[in-house]
C-alpha cells in the first residue's frame, strides 16, 4: 500500500502547481506619453497590433491642397447704387434746408432777388456757410439758385448720374483682402447677399452664383481715388470728392461660409500610415519627430481598445485556475478518505503490509509551464497511484479469501475423517457444502463474492480429487 504521506505530497504539489503561479517579473517599460517631440526616444517602441494612425503634417498639406481649390465666398449687395442714390438725394435736401433756415435767419426772408444775391453780404454768407456745410460742395451756383427759392432739382439730377456711372460695371470691395481670400484660388464665387446658405454644397454651385476674377472687385479706395482723379473741367471744385464719400462696397466677404464649404471639402482626406505588428515606430536613440509623437498618441488611445479581449482572458484563466484548485483539493480529501478506509479495512483483515519500493517519480516540468499543465500532471498523478493502490487492495483480498477458503476446507476434511465416512457419502457432503456456499454466493453483497467462490472452488477440485482416488482401504 502506498503510504498516505506519498499521496498527501503528489495532490500537495498539484494545488501548489495551480495556486503559486510563477511569477515572471517584467521590466518597467517607458510610456507612450513620455515620449517628447526633438527628445531621443528612451525605448523602441514597436506596433503590439496591426493599426493605422493618421500622419499629421501629411494631412494637414492634403487638406490646404484641396481647400486651395474652392474660391472664397462673397455675398453681393444688389441694391448698392440705389441706396447711394438715395443716401446723395437725402444729403442734398437736409443741405437745402439747412441753407434756407439759415438764409431765413441772416437776411430776415426766406428768398432773395437776383441783385440781392450779388451783393458782398451775400457772398460772405456763402462763403462761411459753405465751411459749415462741409464737405458738401456749396458752389456760387448753387447757393444763389436755393437763396432765390429754387429746388436745384437738376444739379441733383447731374450728380446722381455721376454717382451711378462710378459703380456701373463695377463691384467695390473693403481694401482689405482676408486669408481666406489669399489661401484660395484668384477667383471669388459671388452670391447675392439673401441667398440661403443651407443650399450651398461644398460641391455643386448655385445658378445664382457668378465665379469671377478676384481683380475685378475693386477696392474701394481706388475707386474713389480713381471718381475724383476723373473729374472734368465743367464739374464744380469739391463736388467729386462730396460724391466720392457717397462710394460704399457692395461686396462682403463671408468667411463662415467659405470656411464651412472648404472643411466639407476637406476633413473626410486624410493621409495614413499603417503598422503591421512587430513594426519598428521608432527605436531607441532616435528622434521624436513630430510624426512619431502622433503616431504614439493615436496608438496609446487605441491600446484600451485592444487589450480589452486580453483581459477577458486573463479572467477566464485565473477563473478556469481557480476551479482546477478546487477539484485538486476535492480530489485530495476523497483520496485521503479512501486511503483512511483501505488502511483501517486491511488491519483488520491481515497485518500484511505492502511497501512498493519502487515508485515512479513526479513529472518534471518546464519552469514556464502553464497553470493547466501542473494540473493535469498532478491529476495522471494521483489517478496513477490510485489505481495502484486498488490493484494492491484487490491483490490483498485475492490472498486472504484463498486462505480462507483453504482453511474451511481443511476443516471439512478433518471432520470427514473423524467420521470415517465412506467415499459416497463425503462426496455427498461436499456437494451439499458447494451447493449451500453457491446459494450464499447468490444472497451476498460484492463484499464477499470473492471469499465463497474461491470456497466453493476449493471444494469442487477436492471432490473432483476423491472421485479420482476410489473407495479408500480402511486399515484397522
Amino acid at each position: 500500500m502506498i503510504h498516505l504521506r506519498r499521496c498527501s505530497a503528489l495532490a500537495a504539489v498539484c494545488l501548489a502547481s495551480l495556486i503559486a503561479k510563477p511569477a515572471q517579473a517584467q521590466p518597467a517599460s517607458p510610456s507612450l506619453a513620455s515620449v517628447r517631440v526633438g527628445e531621443i526616444s528612451p525605448a523602441t517602441f514597436t506596433a503590439p497590433f496591426d493599426f493605422t494612425a493618421v500622419d499629421p503634417d501629411a494631412t494637414a498639406a492634403l487638406r490646404a491642397k484641396e481647400a486651395a481649390r474652392l474660391p472664397v465666398i462673397v455675398r453681393v449687395k444688389p441694391d448698392a447704387a440705389t441706396d447711394a442714390a438715395a443716401a446723395l438725394r437725402t444729403a442734398f435736401i437736409v443741405n437745402r434746408e439747412r441753407f434756407t433756415a439759415t438764409l431765413a435767419t441772416e437776411f430776415g426772408k426766406g428768398k432773395l432777388t437776383d441783385a440781392e444775391t450779388e451783393g458782398e453780404p451775400f457772398t460772405r454768407f456763402r462763403t462761411k456757410l459753405r465751411e459749415d456745410l462741409a464737405p458738401f460742395p456749396l458752389d456760387a451756383p448753387l447757393a444763389k439758385t436755393w437763396a432765390m427759392g429754387r429746388t436745384a432739382d437738376q444739379t441733383l439730377t447731374t450728380w446722381a448720374a455721376r454717382l451711378e456711372a462710378a459703380r456701373r460695371g463695377k463691384h467695390l470691395r473693403p481694401d482689405a483682402l482676408p486669408p481666406e481670400a489669399w489661401n484660395g484660388p484668384p477667383q471669388a464665387r459671388l452670391l447675392p447677399a439673401a441667398f440661403d446658405a443651407a443650399r450651398l454644397a461644398a460641391n455643386a454651385a448655385p445658378s445664382e452664383s457668378e465665379l469671377v476674377p478676384l481683380t475685378d472687385l475693386a477696392p474701394i479706395s481706388r475707386a474713389r481715388a480713381e471718381f475724383i482723379a476723373a473729374n472734368d473741367p465743367e464739374t464744380p471744385r469739391g463736388v467729386n470728392e462730396f460724391l466720392a464719400t457717397l462710394l460704399e462696397p457692395d461686396c462682403e466677404f463671408d468667411l463662415a461660409l467659405t470656411r464651412r464649404l472648404r472643411d466639407e471639402r476637406t476633413t473626410p482626406l486624410r493621409v495614413t500610415l499603417h503598422y503591421e505588428r512587430g513594426q519598428t515606430i521608432v527605436t531607441a536613440g532616435g528622434t521624436v519627430t513630430p510624426q512619431v509623437k502622433a503616431v504614439l498618441e493615436q496608438l496609446a488611445a487605441q491600446m484600451p481598445l485592444a487589450t480589452a479581449p486580453t483581459a477577458d482572458a486573463e479572467r477566464r484563466e485565473r477563473l478556469t485556475t481557480a476551479l482546477l484548485a478546487a477539484g485538486a483539493a476535492a480530489l485530495l480529501l476523497v483520496l485521503l478518505f479512501l486511503g483512511l478506509w483501505r488502511w483501517s479495512r486491511a488491519r483488520h483483515v491481515s497485518e500484511e503490509v505492502v511497501i512498493v519500493d519502487e515508485q515512479p517519480s513526479l513529472p518534471v516540468l518546464a519552469a514556464d509551464a502553464t497553470p493547466v499543465e501542473r494540473a493535469r500532471a498532478g491529476m495522471m498523478e494521483l489517478v496513477r497511484d490510485r489505481f495502484v493502490v486498488a490493484l494492491l487492495a484487490q491483490r490483498r483480498g485475492m490472498i486472504d479469501a484463498q486462505r480462507v477458503a483453504q482453511a474451511e476446507l481443511a476443516d471439512l476434511e478433518a471432520r470427514l475423517e473423524r467420521l470415517h465416512a465412506p467415499l459416497q457419502e463425503r462426496l455427498d457432503i461436499y456437494e451439499k457444502r458447494i451447493a449451500e456456499l453457491e446459494a450464499d454466493l447468490e444472497r451476498r453483497g460484492q463484499e464477499n463474492r470473492e471469499l465463497l467462490q474461491a470456497t466453493i472452488t476449493l471444494m469442487q477440485q477436492k471432490m473432483e480429487e476423491e472421485k479420482a482416488e476410489g473407495p479408500r482401504v480402511k486399515m484397522n
